[in-house]
């Protein structure tokens, strides 16, 4: 589907599970950012789920190359077994969708393409802590060409303990401000690493990473998990419109994070 409009929009994709299922959405990138070279962000896969990956084209004759990262194989296409760092070839036709999933973690795979495509990471149940319900993870992903080497990543008012999880498509130090707690850490190239999160923390590299947070599920189904991107500094706009859910007794936060050099 495309949605073209006279004035400035934002659009969200909302996945509804019937009969008071859990709810899980994502922001549309706009088109004109969309591009041609994505790393998956996806996350641990829950006992019977799975992760998956939906690429979306925007051209005709789309050639896109899926360069596969698992922890454990064989993926089945097409009645051919796939392994990991195996590639699977495609072309595809103007705004057509693509569905690939597996049973175990695909957070790695490289998407490249011939023209722009939009890549939507997702999970149909997931959860951190094992331990309350599941939930849906779902996120429209950024193309490498829009990602950063700085982030801060705010506290979330309502889940005391997330995971941030750094993705990595080039061999990369990190250095790690976690409170009061210094970290150093060296990511080989496609690979992760996750850090617990409270409070305010901070993260920089000497390259371009991806980063997600996914905050932890809350006891009592009060609240299940989730996934959001987290953008870096050189992203931060001085202008931002959201939408709010018109929903009885829904408490909305917002978390504002700014540069030093900005306050006054």
């Amino acid at each position: 589907m495309e949605v073209q409009s006279s004035v400035p929009i934002s659009l969200y994709g909302i996945q509804d599970r019937d009969k008071g299922g859990y709810t899980e959405a994502y922001m549309a990138i706009p088109r004109k950012y969309l591009s041609t070279n994505y790393l998956l962000p996806s996350f641990k896969v829950y006992v019977g789920a799975d992760s998956a990956l939906t690429i979306t084209t925007t051209d005709e004759s789309t050639t896109v190359t899926i360069n596969l990262r698992m922890e454990k194989g064989p993926l089945l296409y097409n009645n051919v077994n796939y392994n990991n760092n195996d590639v699977i070839s495609l072309v595809l036709n103007k705004f057509y969708s693509f569905k690939l999933s597996h049973s175990s973690d695909l957070s790695g795979t490289t998407i490249q393409a011939s023209k722009p495509i939009s890549v939507l990471t997702s999970s149909k149940a997931n959860q951190v802590t094992g331990k309350h319900s599941v939930n849906e993870l779902l996120e429209m992903i950024l193309p490498l060409n829009q990602i950063d080497n700085f982030y801060v990543i705010p506290e979330i008012v309502t889940r005391h303990t997330s995971t941030v999880r750094v993705y990595c498509p080039e061999e990369t130090t990190l250095s790690i401000y976690n409170g009061n707690n210094r970290l150093t850490k060296h990511v080989e190239a496609r690979d992760f690493f996750d850090i617990t999160h409270h409070k305010i923390s901070y993260i920089n590299g000497n390259r371009d990473f991806l980063v997600m947070i996914i905050p932890h599920e809350l006891p009592g189904g009060t609240g299940t998990v989730f996934m959001m991107t987290i953008h870096g500094v050189n992203q931060y706009m001085s202008t931002y419109d959201f939408a709010v859910p018109a929903i009885d007794n829904l408490k909305s936060h917002i978390t504002v994070c700014v540069k030093s050099s900005a306050l006054s």
